[in-house]
């Protein structure tokens, strides 16, 4: 397969100074339409926002293979140095969806060149990081009908492993991601006279102690679970005691009966301590996306995939990640593989969301071979 090195990272690179954040993807989804039309490609646009599908029908086959990538950024201001940094303050590709279209729109590159023994379905998807996804609203809009897919691909790439590795496991591979915001309604007052107020400040310090003790003692410690707060929000100045504090977290878990176990516990657990200290609470809490579930028919074509391929080798995954993503909604109508591809090296380290998060560009011509030799797999068999 002759891939265009130079052409894949300068996709990417317009992608990481063009960020646009989900449900914002106006000019990203105008570039990659302009991209596949001058491949040859009949663009579909403006699926449920700013959706988009290409369709490749191959050398007869009626097997049908879907391809997905995430199109938005993160509202994170970058502090990289390298010269194609993000021209949208408040915007950056931190999570990789950059390096994800520029490898789809390769392996779109390569397939139209030499069209496969079935159809090839890619799906560039608008807001993958901000519930309730688009993923859901692109498969209600038919993106997996007609011709009816028979399997979809996705990827991440991940700097937790080297350039030129591969990691996949069967069955679940992400977490269900839920969020929640809590309110904790006190009696504001003087900080001289506490005793006539409810100090919303000293329930918040209860609670956050209270929610650990949920995972720690009331969740089966076998059981993949976590509750992270993330930001905490109370008072003006030091001696006045507010009227509330708003706090903000995540919850993750792996099964729905221990996702429903932890939100009857967390319910509980506020109601105990908030009546205890004369307060109150407001609760909004937000259901994510459902866990990642790989095929295993189709995580194992990627294995051999990556074995018989010059340049990449498998890692041991045993374990799932406890991030969300809705490409759990593809898997969840038809058969379908998540992987991660490794991007990171010494120098490219920083987690994703962070704001120096970067690339090894290695990575590109790598996925793009994967990706084009499991599409050609699962075709022929």
């Amino acid at each position: 397969m002759n891939i265009d090195r130079e052409k894949l990272v300068f996709w990417r690179r317009w992608f990481h100074m063009h960020p646009e954040t989900a449900g914002q993807e106006k000019n990203t989804a105008a570039f990659i339409a302009r991209e596949l039309s001058e491949m040859g490609f009949t663009v579909h646009e403006n699926i449920a926002g700013y959706g988009l599908m290409a369709e490749l029908n191959g050398t007869g086959g009626e097997k049908c293979v879907a391809l997905r990538a995430d199109m938005d950024a993160l509202p994170i201001e970058e502090q990289n140095r390298h010269d194609y940094l993000s021209m949208n303050p408040g915007a950056m590709h931190a999570c990789g969806h950059d390096a994800h279209m520029a490898v789809l729109l390769g392996v779109a590159s390569l397939l139209v060149q030499e069209p496969p023994a079935g159809t090839v379905k890619f799906i560039f998807q608008p807001s993958e990081e901000k519930p309730p996804g688009g993923a859901q609203f692109l498969i209600a809009a038919g993106v997996l009908k007609n011709p009816q897919v028979d399997a979809v691909l996705g990827f991440h790439v991940s700097p937790s492993y080297p350039v030129g590795t591969v990691a996949i496991k069967d069955g679940v591979i992400m977490a269900i991601a839920d969020d929640f915001t809590l309110t904790i309604k006190g009696k504001g007052g003087h900080g001289a006279v506490p005793h006539l107020a409810a100090d919303p400040i000293m329930v918040a310090a209860q609670v956050i102690q209270g929610l650990q003790h949920i995972i720690s003692r009331q969740v089966d410690p076998t059981e993949p679970a976590l509750l992270s707060l993330g930001t905490i929000h109370g008072g003006t100045t030091q001696n006045i005691i507010p009227e509330e504090v708003v706090l903000t977290g995540t919850i993750r878990s792996i099964h729905q009966s221990v996702r429903e176990q932890i939100i009857v516990s967390l319910k509980r657990t506020l109601t105990g301590i908030t009546s205890a200290w004369g307060a109150d609470y407001v609760l909004d809490y937000v259901h994510g996306y459902p866990p990642v579930v790989n095929s295993p028919q189709a995580a194992q074509v990627i294995r051999d995939v990556v074995a018989g391929m010059p340049g990449l080798e498998l890692v041991p995954m045993d374990k799932p990640l406890m991030i969300g993503e809705d490409f759990s909604y593809y898997g969840m109508a038809v058969p379908a593989a998540y992987f991660f591809l490794g991007c990171g090296s010494e120098e490219k380290h920083f987690s994703l969301h962070h704001n120096r998060f970067d690339i090894e560009e290695d990575c590109l011509p790598l996925g793009t071979m994967l990706m084009t030799a499991a599409v050609r797999k699962i075709l022929q068999k």
